[in-house]
Order: structure tokens, then sequence, then C-alpha cells
């Protein structure tokens, strides 16, 4: 594979005009990393990359462009552009940098906005021993074990396909705890089911009964957390 060559997990660079449609921003100049690549088919002529982009761009973009992506309810972390548009560039991005970049934004953002949630999301980062060397879900992890009362009783609010499994939405499970977690789909649980133990991340069930439940309204605020950094 060549120093210059697109793959996933690469550092690119758009390299002419790219104007957004929602905000009107150019994203000439931004900088992120692939993180999936779709192949021409017979409903899009041309190569296209799923881009997150870099902490550095994060932090250098206009204010309407989050605000526009927000009302809009469109992604504003990633973006999807031609291959054509892009080159890849020999530079070296911290992963860490970058969650911690949404971080910022979002607490500038989207926390004050979305209410109860946005404050119970204040609450897992107000701490002494806070550290930027760990990754934010670590401390979503530490919170959500000291606050919730295990098992749980759930329902499943992804639309699994049938390749997936026996889980349907709508299910009722029990989550038993957390498994740990990953950049990409944010904390896993262990639930069960039918006497079955299964994996999901968090965000794929929702608690049974409202927002009555402390419980449920820390795994509301889970969830609207990482959607909102998307």
């Amino acid at each position: 594979m060549g120093m210059n060559e697109i793959c996933v997990g690469k550092i690119v660079e758009v390299e002419k005009e790219f104007l957004d449609e929602i905000s009107g921003v150019d994203l000439h100049g931004w900088k992120g990393f692939v993180r999936q690549i779709f192949d021409p088919d017979e409903n899009q002529p041309f190569q296209v990359l799923q881009v997150e982009w870099s902490a550095e761009t994060i932090l250098q973009i206009p204010d309407q462009y989050f605000q526009n992506s927000f009302n809009a309810e469109e992604s504003w972390s990633t973006y999807f552009l031609p291959t054509s548009y892009v080159r890849a560039i020999q530079e070296s991005h911290s992963e860490i940098d970058l969650e911690w970049a949404k971080e910022t934004i979002s607490k500038k953002f989207f926390w004050p906005f979305v209410g109860r949630d946005g404050k119970t999301i204040l609450q897992v980062f107000d701490r002494q021993d806070l550290e930027q060397t760990l990754f934010p879900a670590v401390y979503w992890i530490q919170f959500l074990n000291e606050n919730i009362k295990f098992p749980v009783k759930c329902k499943v609010i992804y639309e699994y396909e049938d390749s997936d499994g026996i889980l349907k939405y709508g299910d009722i499970v029990s989550l038993q705890k957390l498994s740990g977690w990953d950049l990409i789909l944010g904390l896993w649980c262990e639930i069960t089911f039918q006497n079955r133990n299964y994996i999901l991340p968090l965000q794929d069930i929702e608690g049974c009964g409202g927002s009555i439940s402390r419980n449920n309204r820390l795994i509301e605020a889970y969830s609207t957390w990482i959607a909102c950094r998307s």
C-alpha cells in the first residue's frame, strides 16, 4: 500500500473548495480520519469517504456550522465526501484529543439546550480528578457504575437485521452490567433475554417505565450524549 493511498484510518485533507450544503461553509483545508469507504454502485457513480474531523479541525470550525448542523439534525463531527476532493496527508492526529475536542464543542453548543440530560452529562465530567489523558467514555463507565442500580428492566430500541441474532425492536431485556467501550459505538453492556446473555451498545436500549426512574434517566442521558457527539 502506497504512502498516499487512501484507506480506513488514514488522515486526509479536503484539497479544494467544497461548500457544505446546510451552512455554506467551505470545507477546504479541513482534516480528518477516514472511517469508512463506499465504492461506486448503481446509485452512486463515484467513491465516497466517511471522514471524522480531527481535533485541530473541530476546534477551528465556525460556530454557524455547528448551529446549522444541530438544527438540521445532521452530523457535525463526520462528513461524507467524494474521494476526488481529498488527499492523504502524512500527519499524526490524536484520537483522544479528538474525543475531548468533541466534548469541548458539545459543552458549548449542545448540553445547555438538552434539559435534564445536559445537566446529567455535565455531572459526569465535573470532577477534580478529571484527566484528559483518559477517554471520556472511561468517565461515563465510572459514573454509571456508581449511580445505576443493576439489574435494570429495559427495552430494545434498535432495529436489528435478522442476521444479527434473535433480538428484536421492543424486546424486554434485563441490563446486568457495563462491559467496556470502543470509539465507534461507545459503551457496551451485558443484557439477559430468555435466559441467554448478549453484549449490546448501551444506546440500543432504554429503561422501561419512563423518566420516573433514576436508572432510566441516566441511560437516557448517556444516549443523548453519544447521539449529540456524532
